[in-house]
């Protein structure tokens, strides 16, 4: 789970992963969620993708939130929203090969100046 606070400290993202613990034949998501730190339970789905997604999260304000996600080719994007509350999402939504080194190295995140 990949998890950022915003700078004001009133939110927070998440990122998670669901399905990976039943093998191949498991069918795996990713999600982003955001809530308010005051209630832990009581936020909103912001992304869902089949599989698993290569995904950066940055907030470039108190009220904006940028997301960074790679896809495999073959990816389904499920859901994603605009925003939640007073907070803006920015999808930077890019599909690349399978075997492309952002799932597995941090170039990527060298390429989003993280």
């Amino acid at each position: 789970m990949q998890t950022l606070l915003s700078p004001d400290g009133k939110y927070v993202a998440e990122v998670s992963l669901d399905g990976f613990c039943g093998g191949a034949a498991t069918r795996s998501s990713t999600y982003i969620e955001v809530r308010s730190t005051r209630f832990r339970f009581f936020g909103d789905q912001v992304a869902w993708y089949r599989g698993a997604a290569a995904v950066r999260m940055k907030w470039l304000s108190n009220h904006k939130l940028l997301l960074a996600v790679r896809l495999k080719a073959d990816q389904a994007v499920k859901a994603s929203d605009k925003g939640w509350r007073d907070v803006e999402f920015a999808f930077d939504e890019q599909r690349v090969a399978d075997d492309d080194p952002v799932f597995s190295t941090p170039i990527y995140e060298k390429t989003l100046g993280f």
